[in-house]
């Protein structure tokens, strides 16, 4: 499948199996600017797979941070924040169309 043949930027040796595997507690799709889960909790520095499920590229915006996603890419990121607990704002830009705070991760201790 095509989204099985795309690497992450983050980590190119990292299989989408093996992310969907190793982050299945800890991950946000996105497809076209939908996104499952809508809310979670994670620890403050946590890893977290950010996962482009269609074919386009977006943007996902985890409050001022941007992450531009190719179709079918995926990237792990750190979730983060100086401020506890911090709840991050999740917007997305796909083409010319930008869905405001489609989802929200809660940064506990």
């Amino acid at each position: 499948t095509p989204a099985a043949a795309r690497r992450s930027a983050a980590a190119p040796l990292l299989s989408y199996e093996d992310a969907l595997d190793q982050y299945r507690d800890r991950l946000l799709q996105v497809d076209n600017c939908v996104a499952n889960p809508t809310y979670q909790t994670v620890k403050n520095k946590t890893a977290l797979l950010l996962d482009n499920r269609s074919p386009d590229g977006l943007e996902i915006h985890l409050d001022d941070t941007v992450y531009r996603l190719g179709g079918y890419e995926f990237q792990v990121v750190t979730i983060q924040s100086t401020a506890l607990p911090h709840t991050i704002q999740v917007d997305c830009l796909f083409g010319d169309r930008t869905q405001f705070n489609m989802a929200q991760i809660l940064v506990q201790q």
